[in-house]
């Protein structure tokens, strides 16, 4: 019903202003993937000595069409998931196929209202399910510069999900979850590293009340993070407390993760090509410029 009711809204906002979207300008390409590893998976009882690891890639088409203030974006999303210990819902495939209208609120965070057809398979049990979904998504990213080359970074995220899954169990449910880290960022020595301290808050509700998407964390931790052209790597500790509304359990105990996030840059024309050697190989076979 309210899937319905949207999707005719949408359609009529796009009839609307269509005459406005335009491509003055060629398409843009943007890819973008991330993922990582973390042990435990979880704090609960049920994941003791179990680790997971998960990878998104994403792949947007900028044709700027602008309706208002914002920009309609396409995009593909492939996403997999995996644990050691083979749970069922661990362990799956997904791919989502969808259209957001992007608004930049300021320099540091945006908002997209968007509508996406996904294809989720689970693999251990040979099953699919597949659906349309409504999304809502804030990001945000600020930084202070500091002394030394010290700085202080607020990120964050929100989203919101109708239906929380295509899968039947969540057919009816509606997920928004979020988290706001705080970190202070530094050099380290003459390294290409960095390291940070942070704290971090992270909330999670549905509608159907399930626990395991009905808690409260709050982490601290550690940071270490070094950057290889355009990949960013990401080695961390913290101790987490995780508070369980449902169950009124409290989960504590230190999770350690590596996580990445590569962002494509597309090639434009032809490389240009090189007539003299790069760094120490110039220097030792001495080509005169």
């Amino acid at each position: 019903m309210v899937q319905g009711v949207f999707m005719r809204v949408l359609l009529s906002i796009l009839c609307l202003f269509l005459p406005q979207i335009a491509a003055a300008k060629p398409p843009q390409i943007n890819a973008i993937s991330w993922g990582g590893l973390n042990y435990p998976n979880s704090l609960t009882p049920s994941d003791k000595g179990n680790a997971g690891f998960d990878l998104t890639s994403k792949i947007s088409v900028d044709f700027n069409w602008l309706i208002g203030k914002g920009k309609l974006i396409p995009y593909l999303t492939l996403y997999t998931q995996r644990d050691t210990l083979g749970y069922v819902y661990n362990t799956k495939e997904k791919s989502t196929l969808g259209i957001a209208l992007n608004y930049k609120i300021n320099r540091s965070a945006n908002l997209s209202f968007g509508v996406s057809y996904a294809y989720d398979y689970r693999a251990l049990v040979g099953v699919g399910y597949s659906g349309f979904g409504l999304t809502a998504d804030y990001g945000l990213y600020r930084t202070w510069p500091l002394k030394n080359e010290q700085q202080v970074i607020l990120s964050g995220w929100a989203n919101l999900r109708y239906p929380g899954s295509v899968s039947p169990s969540d057919k009816d449910n509606i997920i928004g979850q979020g988290r706001l880290t705080l970190a202070r960022e530094h050099p380290l020595w003459d390294t290409k590293f960095k390291g940070a301290g942070f704290v971090a808050l992270g909330l999670f509700k549905d509608k159907e009340y399930n626990d395991f998407n009905n808690k409260v964390q709050l982490d601290f931790g550690l940071q270490l993070k070094r950057k290889i052209k355009n990949t960013n790597l990401t080695l961390s500790a913290k101790y987490r407390i995780d508070r369980r509304f449902k169950s009124a359990e409290t989960y504590s105990g230190v999770v350690v993760g590596l996580s990445w996030l590569i962002i494509g840059k597309p090639s434009t024309g032809v490389k240009k090509s090189r007539n003299k050697a790069k760094g120490w190989l110039r220097k030792l076979i001495r080509i005169d410029t």
